[in-house]
């Protein structure tokens, strides 16, 4: 019974001694520490620059340029992932123990974002993605630390599936990355594909680094299928398969779709992508809001360049994290998890309808823009023009948290 009594005491002195530390941060205008694990380096690299950049606007956007929240300055330490997912684990933990981060962030791909998840339950600091996209973070790597600003993979398939099966064609070619994020994509696809009436005659995947991707083009030509959905990630597969897929005559073959990264990558896929048509996370033409027109004008002021694919969610993730950091009060850990959870906030793609952490599962709700490429005077690449954005009822994934 006494040690019992000893083990409740010690308890309640530790919680206490954690309130008064935190309240003593508070009152000491100590810094809240967000952690960036990002590409710096590898075949992610432009992405996580793209990233880095939205979430400082985010942040800036936010506090209204004062990068404060609660009274205290906001500091960012950002480490490289190199692209790795091993090297994402550990300087996730750098930043945890050296770094002393409140809050992690961060992840272009999905194989390191889901690296960085296991070690946030172990050390209970928040994770929030930005940008990875595969559904297994929310979904079977579900937990209660980790929650996804960006688009899930599903949502992305549930705003454009049909479409691309009643307007292009039912027989579908597929070719995607050979990693976490490229495999859940197709996965994510032949779902709504088949659900709409597709059919898949062909599934193929290449390595991230991929020189040469005219076997897989080949097979895909000699298929039989009459449309091609391809998924582009990193620096190959966004200027080198574009390329490939115009020099092997695809185009004239059958008719190609797939999920638009950046404006690098408009410009591999040249002027005979006109007409192309898929999902577009973000473009910063696509919308007309106040909040966008913002991103973009201080984007182009500070960087000298419009932003970019991942700019656009990231810089939703800032002004997530200062709209959760002002309802919890703090950065303690369960109040932050409290707060996120069921959180609504609005992101630069519309002003009308709010973004919403779902609690079941920690992923933002939202419809996946889809566009068709078009020629506009003046620029040297095919442009997204929006063809619809989905609510967020019609883009809802299934709930695909492991039972308890």
């Amino acid at each position: 019974m006494v040690e019992k009594v000893k083990i409740v005491l010690a308890v309640l002195l530790m919680a206490f001694l954690a309130m008064i530390m935190s309240q003593s941060a508070v009152a000491s205008g100590e810094p809240i520490k967000i952690g960036v694990v990002t590409s710096r380096s590898g075949v992610f690299q432009e992405w996580g620059t793209e990233e880095l950049r939205g979430l400082e606007l985010g942040l800036e956007y936010a506090t209204n340029g004062t990068n404060k929240v609660l009274g205290r300055e906001i500091k960012l330490i950002v480490e490289d992932d190199t692209s790795k997912p091993d090297v994402g684990a550990q300087k996730a933990v750098k930043l945890l123990t050296e770094g002393k981060v409140d809050i992690l962030t961060g992840a272009i791909s999905s194989a390191v974002a889901m690296a960085i998840q296991a070690k946030v339950v172990e050390y209970k600091k928040p994770y929030i993605v930005s940008a990875a996209s595969a559904d297994q973070i929310t979904g079977e790597n579900f937990n209660r630390y980790t929650f996804r600003i960006g688009r899930s993979l599903r949502q992305g398939s549930l705003s454009g599936a049909k479409y691309i099966v009643d307007k292009m064609g039912k027989n579908i070619a597929i070719l995607a990355a050979d990693y976490a994020g490229g495999r859940s994509f197709v996965a994510a696809y032949k779902q709504d594909f088949i659900a709409n009436g597709g059919k898949i005659v062909v599934e193929l995947y290449a390595p991230l680094t991929t020189g040469d991707f005219t076997p897989y083009l080949q097979k895909i030509k000699a298929s039989g299928a009459n449309t091609l959905m391809v998924f582009v990630t990193g620096a190959n597969f966004t200027t080198l398969l574009p390329k490939q897929i115009g020099e092997i005559g695809i185009y004239e073959k059958m008719k190609v779709a797939t999920d638009f990264a950046d404006i690098t990558f408009f410009k591999s896929l040249g002027m005979a992508a006109v007409g192309m048509v898929g999902t577009c996370m973000y473009y910063y033409e696509l919308f007309d809001n106040p909040l966008n027109k913002w991103l973009v004008e201080h984007h182009q002021k500070k960087f000298n360049a419009p932003p970019e694919l991942w700019a656009g969610h990231s810089f939703a993730t800032g002004i997530a994290l200062i709209a959760a950091i002002k309802k919890a009060g703090s950065v303690e850990t369960e109040a932050l998890i409290k707060a996120l959870e069921g959180l609504e906030f609005y992101g630069p793609k519309t002003t009308t309808e709010k973004i919403r952490i779902r609690p079941e599962d920690h992923q933002a709700m939202q419809g996946v823009p889809f566009v068709e490429l078009v020629k506009v005077e003046g620029r040297d690449y095919p442009v997204p023009k929006l063809v619809f954005l989905p609510t967020a009822e019609q883009a809802t994934p299934p709930i695909t948290v492991p039972k308890k």
